[in-house]
């Protein structure tokens, strides 16, 4: 439990703002604001007084349990949690000190200022971890598992996707897997994303581009090997073109953010200061869309994959994994820069296979060197590292790897997580670059061969 006690922050300060700019009688806004702001003023100690009983109370049940007594046996209180009182006591007795009086004789120009001073960074970070404690605490196992509201967590989703080819062997292979992954997604809440046509490596990208990618791990020679290359190298600049998609969106957002924190600042009346607010509100929205993005592979799918034995078929059960993925998300760090919701993880320099990286939590690994990119989420802190390493497909002097290994390269700069139980796994069939066809689902956590 993470969350600190502010009857003033979390409720009446928002309904000064709301009164403040929303009401359209100028006699109701002025009474109603100064109304709420003199009840702040007046529960301001009351917060103080409750942040610092619960702060007490949660370091000695701590110290308690540290002895051993029994009757602090079930305590569970984090160190985030002790935290998270001191941070809101130290905002009563300083940083807000005086804003409930500020709102109370002058709320219009306080909020006004507190809105045009609010950092651009704060916005941009989803707070997953108080989401999944919510909802771990309000949704029943079976609604956990039945919808996970991904886009809850990661509003900004991208799904990879080729065009068919007329005339091909199969003319509606990659139609047919946009539908499923289309039906996977809206059975788990993430039914707002949008399809990322695929770069076609064998079409689109020059013999000068493919021909520079750096990896014969299957073995081939020939006309073959050359057709893999070629799927490598449109799979590595589909995944560049998504995250730089979504770092161009960022980045204009901000700006947008910016040029309407602007116009607030230089509003003269009310009306002009509403139409402020509302541009600022809409930027806002943007950015935190594009804080991050979730890149999905059309062979991926959502759930746990399981293989009682090496003589039987896997299978996907969805039993658990709502609760696996919440679990996931509740402790995902706020620094962190990449989320694997599978991988084959192959020890610190990538030399070993299916080698598990470090604990960093119950539910979660610390990579070391993580393959496989058929669902990736990235954050916003990321864009710039990732997108500096993969330009170097746009530089003809550059040989580069395969995405995933380019990837796992960057895994010791960045704090890049990947589930203990993989949460995610390729479905079966062929791929569009590897050798040979699976008839079963796999998750990087157990060798089908190849």
């Amino acid at each position: 439990m993470t969350q600190e006690i502010s009857l003033t922050k979390n409720y009446l300060i928002p309904n000064i703002k709301y009164y403040t700019y929303e009401s359209n009688s100028t006699f109701k806004r002025e009474i109603l604001t100064r109304l709420i702001a003199l009840v702040t003023v007046f529960f301001r100690g009351f917060d103080l007084l409750s942040n610092t009983l619960c702060g007490i109370g949660k370091t000695c049940g701590r110290a308690l349990r540290a002895i051993h007594l029994n009757i602090a046996s079930q305590e569970t209180v984090s160190d985030e949690s002790i935290g998270a009182n001191l941070k809101e006591i130290k905002n009563i007795l300083w940083d807000d000190a005086f804003l409930p009086l500020k709102l109370l004789f002058f709320p219009r120009h306080t909020i006004k200022a507190k809105i045009i001073d609010t950092k651009s960074d704060s916005l941009t970070t989803i707070f997953h971890q108080t989401i999944a404690q919510n909802q771990l605490a309000t949704m029943s196992p079976e609604e956990l598992d039945k919808n996970w509201k991904l886009n809850d967590y990661f509003p900004n989703i991208r799904v990879i996707n080729l065009d068919d080819k007329p005339g091909s062997a199969d003319p509606t292979k990659f139609k047919r897997r946009l539908d499923r992954i289309t039906d996977d997604l809206n059975n788990i809440g993430g039914a707002t994303f949008e399809r990322l046509r695929a770069t076609y490596g064998a079409l689109e990208l020059s013999r000068e581009v493919w021909s520079r990618v750096q990896d014969n791990s299957f073995n081939l020679t020939g006309e073959e090997q050359d057709r893999t290359h070629k799927a490598q190298a449109g799979c590595y600049m589909s995944h560049y073109r998504a995250v730089k998609e979504a770092s161009d969106k960022y980045d204009a957002a901000l700006k947008e953010l910016e040029e309407a924190k602007a116009l607030l600042k230089n509003s003269n009346n009310l009306n002009e200061e509403q139409n402020a607010l509302h541009l600022i509100e809409g930027a806002q929205a943007k950015v935190k869309r594009y804080s991050n993005v979730l890149v999905l592979e059309d062979d991926n799918g959502m759930g746990f994959v399981k293989k009682p034995d090496a003589n039987t078929l896997a299978t996907v059960e969805m039993k658990g994994s709502g609760i696996g993925f919440r679990k996931v998300m509740q402790e995902l760090p706020q620094d962190w820069h990449m989320l694997y919701f599978c991988t084959a993880e192959c020890g610190k320099e990538g030399k070993r296979w299916i080698v598990p990286s470090p604990q960093h939590s119950e539910h979660l690994n610390r990579l070391d060197y993580g393959l496989l990119c058929n669902a990736l989420a990235i954050n916003h802190t990321a864009y710039p590292v990732i997108l500096k390493a993969l330009s170097k497909i746009d530089d003809p002097t550059k040989p580069f790897r395969p995405l995933d290994h380019e990837y796992a390269m960057l895994h010791g700069k960045l704090n890049v997580f990947s589930p203990k139980n993989p949460l995610a796994y390729q479905g079966a069939g062929d791929s569009s670059i590897s050798v040979g066809t699976s008839n079963e689902p796999w998750n990087g956590t157990w060798d089908r061969g190849f």
